[in-house]
């Protein structure tokens, strides 16, 4: 039953509003923007083809369950992580029965996880590729556009489709916030609520890995022709029950 799992988005920043350019795939081989960082001066990251985050999802950053080096970057203690982790994922005890846990490639997310089932006890599921995969499971071309191969990777009558209403959705910012913003920056503090609609927000084709370098050995790994997810369900059951 969907109405007893909460979804736990462990970004923040512009990946948890669903801004563009904001969902690295680790790759540096596209061309429109060249983000400066330390030791690299010219990073021409690429993103997934598009951003938002799983519909439903409530979004609970990992950073504020971690303490500082003061205290060796220990995990709150259990009252004050179940008050923060309950009022943003909105667990309620005795109504909800598990979590699903996501963040970009399931490493952040790997820390609410465990603040969710170790600490807290509540029954907890990791979405192992996370928002990676999710932004790469799209076939619907820019607005517009008549083809855009980069953001094509699955057939349009896919039933994993994510980009889709019913799967994702994005924030919208209000003017002032939206031109603060650097596609593949950093976001800012905001200064108005967001807006949150049904539905992905594209990432220009430019800014997605071009499907020219797309090779066996490139990352996600998609079946555009399966018709289940039996392996990757059975190998999840076969970690939890810890073989």
């Amino acid at each position: 039953d969907k109405d007893k799992i909460r979804i736990v988005d462990a970004r923040g920043g512009a990946e948890a509003y669903g801004l563009k350019k904001a969902t690295s795939t680790g790759r540096t081989k596209c061309s429109s923007y060249d983000a400066t960082t330390p030791g690299n001066p010219n990073n021409k990251k690429c993103s997934t083809p598009f951003e938002g985050r799983i519909k439903g999802a409530s979004s609970v950053p990992w950073t504020q369950f971690v303490q500082g080096k003061d205290k060796g970057f220990s995990f709150l203690d259990p009252a004050a992580a179940k008050a923060i982790f309950d009022t943003q994922s909105g667990w309620e005890d005795g109504v909800h029965e598990q979590t699903i846990q996501y963040c970009r490639t399931n490493q952040r997310s790997t820390v609410t996880g465990i603040v969710a089932n170790l600490i807290l006890g509540y029954p907890t599921r990791l979405y192992e590729t996370s928002f990676i995969e999710w932004g790469h499971l799209a076939a619907r071309p820019a607005e517009g556009e008549t083809t855009f191969p980069n953001a094509n990777t699955l057939a349009s009558d896919s039933p994993y489709r994510t980009d889709v209403e019913t799967f994702t959705e994005h924030a919208v910012l209000d003017a002032a916030d939206a031109a603060a913003y650097t596609p593949g920056g950093t976001l800012g503090a905001l200064t108005q609520p967001v807006t949150w609609v049904a539905g992905p927000n594209y990432n220009d084709e430019a800014d997605i890995n071009p499907a020219s370098v797309v090779v066996g050995d490139e990352w996600p790994k998609l079946n555009a022709a399966a018709t289940t997810t039996r392996q990757s369900i059975e190998a999840d059951r076969s970690y939890l029950r810890g073989e």
